[in-house]
């Protein structure tokens, strides 16, 4: 049943789709003239989100538990790491870091 109701509403829209209002190119020059205000109203959403979710932290003294998850999973860490694999990644990371900054010492020379 939808696929007829499809078909009978596109060869009716058919003749409107192909006709086309000549305005000189004035929808173009009032749309470019208008304000986009989905992203106004975007960035004043992030805003106010932002604002309120830095209250709530303050309020609720947010960074208490934050410094206490950061604490417990640091003691676990350092209880469970082995030595050797952990300066083995300490290490690689060191080289890649020494790498990247001469590549880019190197291409702010030339």
């Amino acid at each position: 049943m939808t696929e007829i109701d499809d078909k009978l509403l596109q060869q009716f829209f058919e003749p409107a789709r192909q006709q086309q209002i000549e305005d000189n190119g004035f929808t173009e020059r009032v749309l470019s003239c208008l304000p986009d205000k989905s992203i106004q109203l975007s960035h004043y959403w992030t805003a106010f989100c932002l604002a309120v979710g830095l209250i709530l932290f303050v309020v609720y003294r947010g960074w208490e538990p934050l410094i206490v998850s950061l604490v417990s999973l640091a003691r676990m860490v350092s209880q469970n790491i082995h030595p050797i694999p952990f300066f083995m990644v300490l290490g690689m990371l060191g080289c890649w870091l020494i790498v990247d900054l001469t590549q880019r010492m190197w291409r702010l020379q030339v």
